[in-house]
């Protein structure tokens, strides 16, 4: 009896995500941890939330015209090496779902300042993430960026 071939499966399709930034909070929380929930003695929340209108793929503006994305300075500058060798599969993801955009991303803990002193003072503008094409609804993102000026019409996507 022949074997059933394998088949290999083919590569994500890539796409470039376009959001201009609305607005954006920032919440920090410091607390002692249960021990039988987490065994690191203190809790130390630092998230981030990004809203921004969806400018591309068009596909996904269609579905959701506004993101709502958080980004968790959870990653020290000197794990950034050890994961390296782990081949991380992205930073993030976004998830398309009842017409609503979301995401969640990490960053590295100590660009979080510079991150928000930018938007504070209204330089970045808009965030670019480069990842997965949307299927059923989800996407990983590998890489993000913010950014203060974009050109649509050089996007790849567009």
């Amino acid at each position: 009896m022949p074997k059933p071939k394998h088949r290999d499966r083919p590569e994500d399709a890539v796409s470039c995500y376009i959001l201009e930034i609305k607005g954006w909070n920032w919440c920090y929380s410091f607390g002692v941890n249960d021990p039988r929930y987490d065994d690191r003695p203190y809790s130390d929340f630092r998230h981030m939330q990004v809203r921004a209108e969806v400018l591309l793929p068009t596909k996904v503006k269609a579905r959701a015209a506004m993101a709502e994305l958080t980004f968790m300075p959870d990653v020290p500058p000197s794990r950034i090496e050890a994961k390296a060798e782990q081949h991380p599969l992205g930073v993030g993801y976004v998830d398309l779902h009842a017409d609503r955009l979301t995401g969640g991303f990490s960053m590295t803990a100590d660009a979080l300042g510079p991150v928000l002193q930018m938007l504070l003072a209204g330089r970045f503008r808009f965030l670019v993430l480069d990842g997965t094409t949307t299927r059923y609804g989800k996407s990983r993102i590998r890489h993000y960026r913010f950014e203060e000026c974009i050109i649509l019409e050089e996007s790849p996507d567009h």
